[in-house]
């Protein structure tokens, strides 16, 4: 890593890793259009409080410029919290509107999707997710949110509702991974001030 390097924090989702197709397609794509952009992409603990802490530590590092934060679904959620905390924007991809209204009736054990690590979603966490909920954004432009209208886990509306005032990319069909990922990237890097030459 080189002192300053430009870098973007990218936050998975409820059951993924920092091996997920988005995070992998992230990468290359860098690689091919942005290569002084560093990807920081870490596998985040199943404890909210603990995932913010993450990310706000790798956020404190000094030695790289941050120029954004990406979240996927909960990631999206975790997103919202850390661009009103930090000052960075944020992009949100499929979020989360309200994962603790979402995860009452998911309790229990999980099993991460890359990993194959079993963990448990614990009553706590609902607690620890509303008091990270961000209702009225002081800079509601700083977020970008990518919606696609297929998405068959989340009601993309309910996003929409929470977050008028956000630039919104909508759409039609496509499914919670987001679909054809790689062509939502340029936006992405443009609404962080870093528009690639295509």
């Amino acid at each position: 890593m080189t002192e300053g390097a430009a870098s973007i924090l990218y936050l998975h989702g409820f059951r993924s890793s920092s091996a997920s197709a988005k995070v992998t397609c992230f990468r290359e794509w860098l690689a091919q259009h942005l290569p002084p952009v560093v990807l920081v992409a870490p596998d985040l603990p199943p404890s909210p409080d603990a995932s913010i802490q993450l990310a706000m530590q790798l956020l404190a590092d000094s030695s790289k410029k941050w120029l954004g934060v990406v979240g996927s679904s909960l990631g999206g959620y975790y997103a919202a919290y850390l661009s009103e905390h930090s000052g960075l924007p944020a992009a949100l991809i499929n979020p989360a509107a309200y994962p603790y209204r979402l995860f009452q009736d998911y309790l229990g054990e999980h099993q991460n999707l890359y990993t194959g690590e079993v963990f448990e979603l614990k009553a706590s966490y609902l607690d620890e997710l509303r008091a990270l909920d961000v209702l009225q954004p002081r800079h509601p432009a700083r977020l970008l949110l990518l919606l696609q209208t297929g998405d068959e886990t989340l009601d993309y509306r309910e996003a929409l509702e929470k977050y008028p005032h956000s630039p919104a990319w909508i759409k039609p069909g496509g499914r919670h991974e987001y679909s054809d990922f790689n062509m939502a990237l340029p936006a992405i890097l443009g609404f962080m001030g870093c528009a690639p030459d295509l």
